[in-house]
């Protein structure tokens, strides 16, 4: 029997089904063998997904009970900021109002810790304990901060403190600080003279202020941009002041920086902002509604604000003056240039100061432009004598004296 012919399409279909069949039993042969080889993306082995799962549930667990911890930091903090406003309320509303009862309330508030004021940290630390009270002004912001509206009674009492002891001291804010000793600042944005007091059971922790009639000396290690330009290098004398359950005037513009301390220390700093005229009428009114007593149409402010100007342009001409002065020094230690200058044909020593770098010359001479006339103390070169001598005898009979050499 003679084999059939088949016609294309019919051997290719028969080639599609052998590839079919030979597919099904492969795959039949893999699920009844199991691979060695590396499983599919997406497709992990089961003890993968178990681990997965476990590291997932784990993650969960963790960060809820972080979810957990800070819920239970932030009732904590609401608690105590709670029970704090609770005894300030009752102080002020009592009127008894000292060091003691404020100390109490200092030591019952939470005082958070703040990493922004980084003029005021001391070395090695990242944050302080401190906040700000009343009036902020931070580049183009101004207003009242958080934490004074957070804290009212707070706010109430320390402003009465200092207002019982100085009924005639103006402030727009209140620093408050814990347990720290400031390393060497200024406070360039206040107005005038700070109030300053040292409340706790603490031993040390006077404050140096830079005074130039002080006997106490000290040695800047780093530079402060600010109205009285301080420098790294510098010795400044300054006095030691004593502020502990103090009231003490200083003015915070100039150098500062706290003595070390052991014990429990709150510092309250009461001054007036320099940007108090940037406050909106509102925003006045806010301020003595919460205690502070603050007028913008104050004139003792206004005469604190002409005085820290007119102090201002003064110091930075005294600073503009002593660098023109460290300048010259610097530059007539090194001496004057060397080269002879025409000077009208008589002759003449160069004005400017040696070059560093340059030898005798200046800057000017230094590219051997010197060896036209010469130097000061060497022969005139030959090709300039006759034309030199030329113009003098000119000077002479026209009844010209010979110029300064």
């Amino acid at each position: 029997m003679s084999t059939p012919k088949f016609g294309f399409l019919h051997r290719l279909c028969l080639s599609r089904r052998q590839v079919i069949v030979a597919a099904s039993a492969a795959e039949a042969e893999e699920r009844s063998s199991p691979s060695q080889s590396a499983p599919e993306l997406g497709e992990p082995p089961s003890k993968f997904r178990k681990r997965n799962k476990e590291d997932l549930g784990k993650e969960l667990m963790d960060e809820r009970s972080s979810r957990e911890k800070k819920g239970e930091r932030r009732e904590r903090r609401e608690r105590q900021e709670a029970d704090s406003e609770n005894l300030a309320r009752q102080f002020v509303e009592a009127g008894d109002i000292n060091a003691e009862t404020v100390l109490k309330v200092l030591r019952a508030t939470d005082i958070p810790l703040n990493t922004t004021r980084k003029n005021v940290l001391p070395d090695g630390v990242d944050a302080v304990r401190g906040m700000l009270l009343g009036f902020y002004a931070l580049a183009g912001n101004i207003g009242i901060t958080d934490a004074s509206k957070s804290r009212p009674w707070l706010v109430q009492l320390l402003s009465s403190f200092a207002r019982k002891s100085h009924p005639d001291f103006e402030f727009t804010s209140i620093q408050v600080n814990k347990n720290y000793a400031s390393r060497p600042h200024v406070d360039k944005n206040n107005l005038g003279e700070s109030l300053i007091i040292g409340l706790g059971d603490y031993t040390d922790g006077d404050i140096w202020v830079h005074d130039p009639e002080g006997v106490v000396p000290f040695e800047l290690r780093e530079d402060i941009l600010c109205m009285y330009h301080y420098e790294a290098g510098v010795t400044y004398n300054g006095s030691w002041l004593d502020i502990h359950n103090k009231w003490i005037h200083f003015n915070g513009n100039r150098l500062h920086f706290t003595q070390p301390f052991t014990g429990d220390r709150f510092t309250l700093v009461y001054y007036t902002c320099s940007r108090y005229m940037d406050a909106s009428s509102e925003l006045s009114s806010v301020l003595r509604a919460a205690g502070f007593p603050f007028c913008k149409s104050s004139e003792k402010l206004a005469e604190a604000s002409i005085s820290k100007l007119a102090e201002k342009n003064l110091e930075h001409e005294k600073w503009k003056k002593q660098i023109r002065d460290r300048i010259r020094s610097e530059k007539e230690q090194l001496g004057r240039c060397q080269a002879r200058t025409w000077n009208k044909g008589w002759g003449g020593s160069c004005p400017h100061f040696k070059h560093e770098g340059s030898g005798d010359f200046c800057k000017g001479h230094s590219n051997g432009s010197w060896k036209t006339h010469g130097t000061i103390d060497g022969p005139v070169p030959k090709l300039k004598q006759a034309e030199m001598l030329k113009f003098q005898k000119q000077m002479v009979a026209a009844g010209e004296r010979p110029p300064d050499p």
